[in-house]
């Protein structure tokens, strides 16, 4: 239970150009969303290139929800983890 809390809590306001105004479902993030919060160019997601593209610190609650997210507890999110995150949190959330 508190694990689909936590990543009810993953603001994804910015995996897309979609506006959040609109009327239906956002869509799947973008591949050019992941390629923007992934700075060094390397594939795959640290904690802090994500929380910093969101705009939020590094905090143990982020890094857990990061964890949580880290499917194949590689300690970097690909882009198939990055849209699972997001799938997730919309399943949540509605």
């Amino acid at each position: 239970m508190w694990a689909a809390w936590a990543l009810a809590t993953f603001n994804v306001s910015r995996l897309s150009s979609h506006s959040p105004n609109a009327p239906h479902s956002p869509p799947l993030p973008s591949r050019q969303a992941f390629q923007d919060a992934d700075w060094d160019g390397g594939g795959e997601l640290s904690t802090e290139e994500l929380f910093a593209w969101f705009g939020e610190p590094v905090t143990p609650f982020s890094k857990t929800i990061f964890r949580l997210a880290d499917m194949d507890d590689s300690g970097m999110l690909d882009f198939p983890e990055f849209v699972k995150v997001n799938l997730r949190q919309r399943a949540l959330v509605r």
